[in-house]
C-alpha cells in the first residue's frame, strides 16, 4: 500500500517551533518527526522508552541530578549501622 499524502494548515507558531526543534535535535526531517508523532498518537508505533541511566548512575547526568545523588548518598551514610533485625 502506498503512503498517503497530507497537507496540514493552520499550524501555530509555537507548534511549528517545537516540531522544528525536535527535528533538529533528533537529526530527522520535519516530515519524519511529524510521522513519528502521528504513528505514536495512533498507537501504530510505541513511544521510545525513557532511559534509566539517571537512575542507575549512567553517563549524562546533570548538575542537579549529581547534587541530588550526593544528598541521597549523604542521607544513607547517616543511617545507623546497627539497625534492629526485628523490624516488621
Amino acid at each position: 500500500m502506498e503512503p498517503m499524502q497530507y497537507t496540514v494548515r493552520g499550524i501555530s507558531p509555537s507548534v511549528d517551533k517545537r516540531l522544528r526543534e525536535a527535528a533538529r535535535t533528533s537529526h530527522k526531517s520535519l516530515n519524519a518527526v511529524v510521522i513519528d508523532i502521528l504513528e505514536r498518537a495512533t498507537r501504530l508505533r510505541a513511544a521510545p522508552h525513557e532511559d534509566l541511566d539517571w537512575f542507575i548512575g549512567g553517563q549524562g547526568t546533570t548538575a542537579t541530578a549529581d547534587a541530588e545523588e550526593r544528598e541521597a548518598q549523604d542521607w544513607l551514610d547517616d543511617l545507623p549501622n546497627d539497625l534492629p533485625n526485628d523490624l516488621p
